[in-house]
């Protein structure tokens, strides 16, 4: 059993909280702390990653690596990359960049993130937004996001999912929406 103690504590967001693993610097670990009756993202993401294993999907470049369940101190938790740039610093959220630098900067990378969801057929809900996506810095000049939150459909009629087109559509539609939701508020040129 792994001890979590509030010094390890990173995040709390709606219904988990996120710890420093406590021995090994370079992951986390995701608690549920508040249980929801309509959706469990624990579940959603541990759903996710044992089909993308099953895939035997490589490229994790826009989400973190999955190392799976573990007995903590606080209750069973998920294991997972903690995200860094190139130097050892402990990646900054996309809502940071965007405030500072606006979206142009970022437009190329934009494009890589809606591509890989779309090629890859992986759903994230309706709960991504610029909080949940960190800009992992791969050098001083190139980016990648990682979604950290937000894997998977928060929507109970799943069947839609099991067809490729429905599913793209999907993809397409939430891309969209969280695109014009969370993104343009930051064009500074508006």
């Amino acid at each position: 059993m792994i001890e979590l103690k509030e010094e390890n504590l990173i995040a709390k967001g709606n219904q988990r909280a996120t710890y420093f693993h406590p021995e090994d610097k370079n992951k986390l670990i995701k608690i549920d702390y508040k249980k929801s009756k309509k959706f469990n993202q624990t579940k959603e993401d541990i759903k996710w990653y044992k089909l993308l294993k099953k895939k035997d999907f490589k490229d994790y470049s826009h989400l973190p690596k999955y190392y799976g369940v573990v007995e903590t101190s606080l209750g069973k938790g998920q294991v997972l990359e903690l995200v860094r740039d190139y130097d050892g610093t402990i990646s900054k959220t996309l809502r940071y960049y965007l405030e500072k630098d606006g979206i142009p900067y970022y437009q190329k990378e934009f494009k890589k993130f809606r591509s890989f969801f779309l090629d890859n057929l992986i759903l994230f809900n309706e709960g991504m937004r610029g909080k949940n996506i960190l800009v992992r810095k791969k050098n001083d000049i190139e980016v990648e996001f990682i979604l950290i939150d937000g894997l998977g459909d928060d929507n109970w009629f799943k069947l839609p999912n099991l067809f490729k087109s429905f599913l793209k559509r999907k993809i397409i539609r939430r891309w969209d929406k969280f695109y014009r939701k969370h993104i343009l508020i930051y064009n500074k040129n508006i």
